[in-house]
């Protein structure tokens, strides 16, 4: 299923992405504040920086769970009309053949 696959891989790229930028957030907080250099505009911009990243990264997740959703119902969806195929050609099968008068 190449659509699901593909949103899984989204899925797992965006899911790379926050955990880098919440362990920069982490390390930031930890470290950075012990060794300013009295420009907090600099910090300031960072921290907006890391913050759109979260942002982004989680409307991407969350784009490639609709996605896998969406290849999910359509291959349900492909599924059910074979059987439903399948099962009609049994029943057409099974029913013994008229004879025309």
């Amino acid at each position: 299923m190449i659509g699901f696959d593909a949103a899984l891989d989204g899925m797992h790229r965006a899911q790379t992405q926050i955990t880098r930028t919440t362990n920069r957030l982490a390390q930031w907080s930890i470290g950075d504040l012990n060794k300013t250099d009295g420009n907090p505009e600099e910090d300031r911009v960072e921290l907006s920086d890391e913050m759109v990243s979260l942002i982004n990264n989680r409307n991407t997740f969350e784009e490639n769970v609709k996605s896998a959703r969406t290849a999910d119902e359509m291959a349900r969806t492909a599924l059910s009309m074979f059987d439903e195929k399948a099962y009609a050609k049994q029943d057409q099968q099974a029913r013994p053949a008229r004879s025309r008068p």
